[in-house]
């Protein structure tokens, strides 16, 4: 124990800091992910409905640039709990909320997005543009804050959590973009 070439973990992270705009990209049908919504809506966020059957992005995007452009959270989501009929791939919804996710960033320059939905995550990255991350902090278990790496400067330097659809607290959302766990998560 604590001898040559033993890990230990780190300890020494720097805090996360508030940013005033965060954008959340949600592919989850979890009751967790539901009630962090219904949480994120009850409290200044703007939800955004993008219709898994047809996945029509363009009014998705602007209706979430509306909201940054008034100062204000966007959560765009493809359902709010468990949905009525056969679910759609998480291929097609990763690769959608991705797409929605990055024309933003490169519009908006926001500086961290939340991606919420383990089935659809690691398609929205690819959409997203993201070549590696890098952990900058720990946020929850299994979903810590990281820096994105990325050949499109927009996305470059990102800060991104992703999380399960199980993972936090009612007030996860607003602890991400507050950047700590308050006293709820």
């Amino acid at each position: 124990m604590g001898g040559p070439g033993s890990l230990r973990p780190r300890t020494d992270w720097a805090p996360a800091q508030p940013v005033d705009r965060l954008l959340v990209v949600s592919g989850s049908c979890s009751p967790v992910t539901a009630g962090q919504i219904d949480w994120a809506l009850a409290n200044g966020f703007v939800g955004v409905p993008l219709d898994a059957a047809t996945l029509r992005i363009e009014p998705a995007i602007a209706a979430a640039r509306e909201a940054l452009g008034a100062g204000r959270s966007p959560v765009v989501f493809t359902a709010r709990g468990a949905q009525a009929g056969p679910p759609a791939p998480a291929a097609k919804l990763g690769a959608a909320l991705g797409t929605i996710a990055r024309a933003l960033v490169e519009s908006e320059s926001l500086p961290r997005v939340l991606v919420a939905g383990g089935d659809t995550s690691s398609y929205a990255a690819r959409a997203l543009g993201l070549a590696a991350v890098e952990m900058v902090a720990p946020l929850a278990p299994g979903a810590p804050l990281c820096r994105a790496r990325s050949a499109s400067a927009a996305v470059h330097g990102l800060e991104v959590n992703f999380k399960g659809g199980q993972v936090g607290a009612p007030d996860y959302f607003g602890a991400v973009r507050r950047g700590a766990l308050g006293i709820l998560s």
